[in-house]
């Protein structure tokens, strides 16, 4: 879900919006005329770079046209070229003396490094162009970086699914934004109020997010008319907003707009996001020809774009080590031991190690959970949780006999689907077996260790799962049908109470069935 930060706009301010010093006129409207091309014609901008690197006669010049090349190969998805020339634009921009360069390249690096999961060096990089405004006394970009670094933040926790406190950043953000009073600012305000929209989808708040999708889809008609990736990746996200309010028809006519500007770019992450939500909106629809042949796309793409991040964060990891030296230089007004760049490269070995550990762990682990279900044929119909310790001498002295009877009806009901009632109740379900309120909740207390709801819902659970392992057309099916078929009374309480039960969402669930179901049939 990379495609949530939405960095093109981060990275296309954070390298734009310079001052354009040095160089003869020519250049300078060359340049000014390519950047114009950076998010709708990013092939043709990026042969006008590579003529004015092969044409540059400063490290201005040079720093410029590394920099357009960065923004360009960013808009292809190319995040491995983009990190190649943004490093070096920054060190010709260090070697120039152009202090305001520096910072905001730095700034991209770091958004560059976030979108690739390397946090810590991301945040590194960000101190870095903070420290670098501060000790030149530059206001403005001191602002401005403050409001990328919440930005970032928030992006970070969007994708480790944190809205809330998102939402909190994003506001933050929006305080430092204003401060800037520059045309940069509007550019700047709707890159939030998109990050605000995404935030709230992931909330179900849907109001809020149309209300910020739609301010950003005016400022793109109004500001970015040539912006195409842009609102291509602004109507990826919209489709998310659409499925989540079940608008499958409305979804996918803007997820087929988007696709045509993603198949021109060549953007594979944006491809491979596009291509996942028309599979899951015609799977939805119940469209199994069209949900078959863009799933089929989407799990290609899935892997290209995993080759490209793998490749990416190698080099990231490789320019970080070169870049040392400079960090060095940088650091010289703070720190007299120039021990401290040696630390500091120590750390991002450990934490680059630590994060790709961490990330394999966490794989490792969300798919024991799932498996759990399919290593063992017959599972218990109601999962014995841990006794529940009862206060003393609230302890019910129900007859032996009459106990071993209500166990013995319990499990017949059981074997049945009377629990799929929705009107089943501990009343409903004492009648059924002959006995009292009082002794049935305590039996059930005692023999499952839950209360009568939780005794019910773990039934109608493993009912569905059963349903959905034994026949295969149920993983076709909406989870309001799934819901309503167990007995459950909306959409929402199945799919909180399934995660409760399981630890795994039912969407989750489906999809990693029909993954094993599409392993066994090729193999």
């Amino acid at each position: 879900m990379r495609l949530i930060a939405l960095i093109l706009f981060s990275i296309g301010i954070g390298f734009g919006a310079m001052a354009q010093a040095g160089g003869n006129r020519g250049s300078q409207d060359l340049l000014a005329n390519a950047r114009g091309l950076v998010h709708d014609n990013p092939d043709q901008a990026i042969k006008i770079g590579e003529h004015l690197l092969r044409n540059s006669d400063s490290e201005t010049a040079t720093s410029d046209a590394n920099r357009l090349l960065a923004e360009s190969h960013w808009a292809k998805g190319n995040t491995n070229s983009a990190l190649i020339f943004a490093f070096r634009a920054r060190k010709n921009a260090a070697a120039a003396g152009s202090n305001e360069r520096v910072i905001r390249l730095t700034v991209g690096i770091a958004q560059l490094l976030n979108n690739l999961h390397l946090d810590e060096p991301s945040q590194q990089y960000m101190e870095r162009a903070e420290t670098l405004a501060k000790i030149h006394n530059n206001q403005p970009t001191t602002h401005w970086i403050k409001g990328k670094s919440l930005t970032q933040a928030a992006l970070t926790e969007i994708s480790t699914r944190h809205p809330k406190e998102a939402i909190q950043l994003l506001r933050k953000a929006a305080v430092e934004f204003q401060k800037l009073q520059n045309p940069e600012q509007a550019t700047l305000e709707n890159e939030t109020d998109l990050n605000k929209a995404i935030a709230f989808t992931a909330l179900n708040q849907n109001d809020s997010a149309a209300y910020y999708f739609d301010r950003s889809m005016a400022y793109f008609k109004k500001h970015e008319t040539r912006n195409i990736l842009g609102l291509a990746q602004l109507r990826a996200e919209l489709s998310k907003l659409y499925f989540q309010q079940q608008q499958h028809e409305r979804a996918i006519s803007v997820l087929l707009e988007a696709l045509p500007t993603a198949e021109k770019l060549q953007h594979t992450a944006l491809l491979k996001d596009i291509n996942k939500q028309l599979a899951i909106n015609y799977l939805a629809r119940n469209d199994r020809e069209n949900y078959h042949r863009y799933n089929q796309k989407f799990l290609a793409l899935s892997n290209r774009v995993e080759n490209q991040e793998n490749e990416a964060t190698n080099t990231a990891f490789n320019l970080i080590s070169q870049d040392q030296e400079l960090l060095r230089l940088e650091n010289e007004q703070q720190y007299a031991n120039i021990f401290y760049a040696t630390v500091a490269c120590l750390l991002l070995i450990v934490v680059f190690a630590s994060i790709q550990l961490f990330k394999n762990k966490s794989k490792q682990k969300r798919h024991r959970e799932i498996l759990q279900y399919f290593e063992t044929e017959n599972n218990p119909v109601v999962p014995v949780a841990a006794p529940v310790k009862k206060e003393a001498g609230k302890i019910l002295n129900i007859p032996a006999e009459t106990e071993q009877t209500i166990l013995a009806k319990l499990k017949k009901f059981e074997a049945s689907v009377k629990f799929t009632n929705k009107e089943m109740s501990l009343a409903m379900l004492a009648a059924l077996v002959d006995t009292n309120t009082k002794y049935l909740s305590e039996i059930i207390n005692k023999h499952y260790h839950d209360n009568f709801n939780t005794y019910i819902n773990k039934l109608r659970v493993n009912y569905i799962i059963g349903k959905l392992k034994s026949e295969p057309a149920y993983l076709n099916y909406k989870i309001s049908y799934l819901a309503e078929e167990s007995g459950f009374s909306s959409h929402s309480s199945f799919a909180t109470i399934f995660k409760s039960i399981t630890g795994i969402a039912p969407t989750t669930f489906i999809d990693f069935l029909k993954e094993a179901s599409l392993k066994n049939s090729v193999e």
